[in-house]
């Protein structure tokens, strides 16, 4: 089963498809985050990525309690490269906290 998926597209941006089971129900959710505008211009910048990150949580959580550990533990490092604290992650997954993954990426940023 995939978990995240980052795939070139042939729009204006790059598409991350979430894909997840709850119970017995398999479930995608996508997203697009602009890289070009309408004239071809790279238009990308990094704070995008802290607004991106934070629309896709926001959607999930508005679906779901809680996003499963599996899609916490792929997406945490994206999380702390986009400037999020690693305990963002308990928020979205209070079991991350027990993961190798959140220890690693804990150590990493104290």
């Amino acid at each position: 089963m995939s978990i995240m998926q980052v795939a070139n597209v042939t729009n204006h941006g790059n598409a991350i498809d979430v894909f997840f089971s709850t119970g017995d129900i398999p479930s995608m959710l996508s997203f697009t985050m602009p890289l070009y505008d309408d004239n071809g211009s790279f238009v990308f910048e990094d704070t995008m990525m802290h607004e991106f990150l934070h629309t896709v949580i926001n959607t999930c959580l508005q679906s779901y309690e809680y996003i499963p550990l599996p899609i916490v533990e792929e997406a945490l490092p994206f999380l702390l490269a986009a400037g999020y604290d690693a305990t963002v992650a308990q928020k979205i997954q209070p079991k991350i906290v027990e993961s190798e993954v959140y220890t690693m990426c804990k150590q990493f940023r104290d």
